[in-house]
């Protein structure tokens, strides 16, 4: 099976229900997340290969990257790629034993965000995980829930996010603040230059920490 799009290639050595719906669901999608990025179309094709459980660790062993058994897919920002696991062996290999089409459909358009965030950050950018996978969460329609920052670690957020259980919360809370109270100029700075995001970081970790308490305290005394 094989999509040829404007801005990317999408294909499977399987017969899957959900391909098509899948391609579709990219499409209607990514002239929204370009215009979040300033980019009128992408200089090169994103290549997106559905694949199954042994040819995905197959793929992480080529490139000596580490497996996870919560990993659902992958973007490879310098082969401007993507692997996508086939929902049957998301739901028998991983943690994701609920996985749907839907979960399908938006984790494979959370993987061309990184792409597409790809073409416009700097190479120092694409090592600040936080900000790469919050701006991902947020911008691929996944439901993730704003959630307390009190208890959060911010230099584990940092540092160590793929092992910090609540990692991806945490930075989907952080980045839905800038994306909530910055301006577009300011947001494709910290999106495009890692120097500036690093010296950002910790007033952007304050500042959330200070809006989500106040977004707490309103609920509370609304549900008074």
């Amino acid at each position: 099976m094989i999509r040829e799009l404007e801005n990317f290639t999408i294909r499977s050595e399987q017969e899957l229900e959900y391909f098509d719906e899948t391609a579709d669901y990219i499409a209607e999608n990514e002239k929204r997340i370009l215009k979040f990025f300033k980019l009128d179309k992408l200089p090169q094709k994103v290549d997106i290969q559905i694949v199954n459980y042994e040819q995905l660790k197959e793929y992480y062993a080529f490139h000596n990257w580490k497996f996870h058994n919560f990993i659902r897919g992958v973007s490879n920002l310098q082969d401007k790629e993507i692997r996508m696991l086939t929902i049957e062996d998301q739901r028998k290999y991983t943690t994701h034993k609920d996985a749907d089409i839907d979960q399908f459909k938006t984790t494979t358009l959370h993987e061309f965000v990184h792409e597409c965030h790809g073409f416009v950050c700097s190479d120092d950018s694409k090592e600040i995980n936080w900000f790469r996978e919050g701006l991902a969460t947020n911008l691929s329609n996944q439901k993730w829930k704003i959630v307390d920052l009190s208890k959060c670690d911010f230099e584990k957020v940092k540092n160590d996010l793929y092992n910090y259980k609540p990692g991806y919360s945490y930075a989907h809370t952080l980045v839905n603040y800038v994306i909530s109270n910055y301006s577009e100029e300011e947001i494709f700075k910290l999106s495009s230059d890692g120097n500036y995001l690093k010296e950002k970081a910790d007033s952007i970790f304050k500042e959330a920490r200070e809006w989500v308490n106040k977004k707490i305290k309103i609920a509370d005394d609304r549900d008074r």
